[in-house]
């Protein structure tokens, strides 16, 4: 079981007591399924360092005729209640980004993922998830002036 994979290795603050998943737990848990999700069938690594979940939405939005559709499900994302129902519109996502071949950065993303779980931060993940997926790299902006 996958649990055990990682419970293993995780920091025993981040355990919790009760016998529920601490948001730790929730964060981590969801992060590698998603990631066996979307490494399935494939050779190259699809995690990529340094990759966010908007970075990856951007990407896959490529040019404006699909910039809308893909802003769409990045924003469904990002108005889940709670992590069960924010697991099931990534894993939409994620399918998305698996059949295009556009890598992500799964140790950010289950570091997002246990942020999003506090009402302190989860705003600071969504305007990050938001950010990233509106700007402009470097490469990006020479393409377009050219």
């Amino acid at each position: 079981m996958l649990w055990g994979s990682f419970l293993a290795g995780l920091p025993e603050e981040l355990h919790s007591p009760s016998g529920e998943a601490s948001h730790a737990e929730w964060a981590v848990y969801t992060a590698l399924t998603l990631y066996a999700l979307h490494q399935q069938g494939k050779n190259d690594s699809m995690q990529v360092k340094d990759v966010s979940l908007g970075s990856a939405a951007r990407r896959l939005a490529g040019n404006d005729d699909n910039r809308e559709r893909i802003w769409r499900r990045l924003n469904l994302v990002a108005q889940a209640d709670d992590i069960q129902e924010m697991s099931y519109r990534l894993r939409q996502l994620v399918t998305l980004l698996k059949a295009a071949g556009i890598g992500l950065d799964y140790a950010q993303l289950a570091a997002d993922l246990y942020e999003y779980q506090f009402d302190s931060t989860a705003n600071r993940v969504r305007l990050r998830w938001g950010q990233d997926f509106f700007r402009m790299n470097k490469n990006e902006e020479d393409n377009e002036n050219e």
